[in-house]
């Protein structure tokens, strides 16, 4: 097998298994519907822990420095 060939194959694997920036967004769009729709939680709280989780799991992967994005400076604190 060319190396060409298998980095086609490898590429489409890749693609196959991760969906795409749409499909999660209509994925999460109608999860948040679901639990409004379901009326058996505290909005505040899923927002709460939500935003919670985000922040914790995208802090995870940034780097621990100083950065500017979107016109809002930032500095990472981490709690011990």
């Amino acid at each position: 097998m060319s190396k060409d060939l298998f980095m086609m194959m490898r590429e489409r694997e890749i693609a196959q298994s991760y969906p795409t920036k749409k499909q999660v967004i209509e994925h999460s769009t109608k999860f948040a519907k679901e639990i409004i729709d379901n009326g058996e939680h505290n909005l505040q709280e899923v927002l709460s822990q939500t935003i919670e989780i985000l922040e914790t799991e995208i802090k995870r992967e940034l780097p621990q420095e100083n950065f500017e994005t979107l016109e809002i400076e930032s500095t990472l604190i981490t709690k011990l």
